[in-house]
């Protein structure tokens, strides 16, 4: 379905030697809603090449900012576009 899921590996030295608990995974952003507004795709379609290519054929006409979940670890203060 396109989910991100973080977890702080950096708490994993708590789980040594204990075999009942596992790492604590938090939901960060659906990939579905977070890149996929601006464009025609069922709901229930799958998040396969053409999805992504839709995706990146809206975002090349959207202000650089807009492009980023802005809940997502991945926001950033300045964002600079470069053509190839």
């Amino acid at each position: 379905m396109g989910y991100r899921w973080m977890s702080d590996p950096t708490s994993y030295t708590n789980l040594d030697g204990q075999t009942k608990v596992g790492p604590t995974f938090n939901f960060e952003y659906s990939t579905r809603e977070a890149y996929g507004k601006n464009i025609d795709w069922p709901e229930d379609g799958p998040l396969n090449a053409t999805w992504w290519h839709l995706v990146t054929k809206s975002m090349s006409s959207l202000p650089p900012l807009s492009i980023l979940p802005s809940d997502s670890i991945f926001h950033l203060q300045t964002w600079k576009r470069t053509r190839v």
